[in-house]
């Protein structure tokens, strides 16, 4: 138990100094599960020891989450309220770093309604807009994981509760690269080499990509001004943060009207508690003439009706299958993991800072630069050990950059 506490101490340590890289004087908002009260309280001091001035908690409660999908009245599921979207404003505007700690319960919301669902989840996507001066690189933000029962139980059925969540929190500094050696220093090698990959990506200068798996043979142009990076990114103010705890991924923007043919999940998407799986999307000109799900098909296309852009890609990101948490062997059930261990796309929002001085265009800049612009942006998961990617040049010859699941 007491390495367990050490080893959390250091991952909070990695979330406040790498994750979002806490100035000194600078606001901290974390948002956090109430079952993981205790971790989010060793974020909030490990922010104070980096020099935070004041750390505001967002609480947030799972079992509350579902009452509201399964009986609040249809304007409540469909609006957010004034008052979130006022306080989010004001932490905004003070240049507070954001902390998301992610903990949901996988089978949270297997009995509910999946067209309440998808109101739902609809309604959060507005406050995503609110929250668009961190996809433009204003303020630091991170997103880490945490256990909570249920997705521990989800994971290790066959353990006892403090087992299972203690064999998870074990999975979750593997990944995350926390160890008995130098967090930090861990880190910065690791983004280093990732930057070195994207820059050979970049000079590639490939005018599409061209992805083929059993259930997949899709062609996925990339925007005209469009460039390779990674999790390790700077805000305007020039703070170094890392968006996401763990990260294996280098991505970029597709061209919106440039995806052509199908794909296929490989790993199960989570869409806040949830499961879809099985799933295939049929594209034409970029857009998702087709879907077919066994599994939460109702729910994904839901989402799809969330606005015009939910049914374009906005993001085409390349991870090796032999990478660390891919070798894992293990489902976690949680995007932010199951996405760190595949090649993954995402329907909805184009990443503006993937684009060549996007995040200073405004979005009919972007559509006309040939960027998605939508509510949403969610990731699924399409690579694998089979997954072969060629990349094609303006020339139209191809030349291959994975084979068998990793890179040539």
């Amino acid at each position: 138990m007491e390495n367990l506490q050490n080893m959390r101490r250091k991952y909070a340590e990695a979330i406040i100094q790498v994750g979002v890289n806490v100035q000194n004087g600078q606001p901290v908002c974390i948002l956090s599960d109430i079952e993981n009260a205790s971790f989010a309280r060793e974020l909030a001091e490990a922010a104070y020891h980096s020099g935070a001035s004041r750390v505001h908690i967002s609480w947030q409660d799972e079992r509350l989450h579902k009452l509201t999908i399964d009986h609040a009245p249809p304007e409540t599921l469909s609006s957010v309220p004034d008052w979130l979207i006022t306080d989010q404003k004001a932490l905004l505007k003070e240049g507070a770093a954001f902390i998301k700690v992610l903990s949901i319960n996988p089978d949270l919301l297997d009995d509910s309604d999946p067209e309440r669902i998808g109101t739902y989840f609809q309604s959060l996507s507005k406050l995503d807009q609110v929250m668009s001066p961190i996809q433009n690189k204003i303020v630091p933000f991170t997103i880490a994981g945490a256990p909570s029962k249920g997705w521990a139980k989800k994971l290790f059925p066959d353990l006892s509760d403090d087992q299972a969540i203690e064999k998870l929190w074990a999975h979750i500094f593997d990944a995350s690269r926390i160890d008995d050696h130098s967090v930090i220093d861990n880190w910065q090698k690791h983004i280093a080499a990732l930057e070195e990959k994207a820059a050979k990506l970049n000079h590639k200068k490939y005018k599409a990509l061209h992805l083929k798996a059993p259930g997949t043979d899709l062609v996925v142009e990339l925007a005209d001004e469009h460039q390779w990076v990674h999790a390790g990114e700077t805000t305007k103010s020039g703070q170094d943060f890392v968006a996401n705890i763990p990260t294996e991924e280098v991505f970029t923007i597709p061209k919106k009207t440039g995806v052509q043919g199908t794909v296929t999940n490989t790993k199960p998407l989570n869409l806040n508690g949830g499961i879809v799986d099985q799933f295939t999307l049929t594209f034409e000109n970029g857009k998702i003439t087709d879907v077919s799900a066994k599994k939460g098909e109702e729910v994904l296309k839901s989402v799809l009706e969330t606005d015009e852009g939910a049914r374009y890609l906005g993001e085409i990101a390349l991870v090796p299958d032999d990478s660390p948490i891919s070798n894992k062997d293990l489902l976690f059930f949680n995007t932010l993991y199951d996405e760190n261990a595949s090649c993954h796309l995402a329907i909805g929002r184009g990443i503006p800072f993937c684009l060549k001085n996007g995040e200073n265009m405004t979005e009919e800049e972007l559509l006309k630069a040939g960027t998605n612009v939508s509510m949403i942006h969610i990731d699924f998961m399409v690579g694998s050990a089979e997954m072969d990617i060629d990349g094609i040049k303006e020339d139209g010859t191809k030349e291959p950059t994975f084979r068998k699941g990793n890179w040539t």
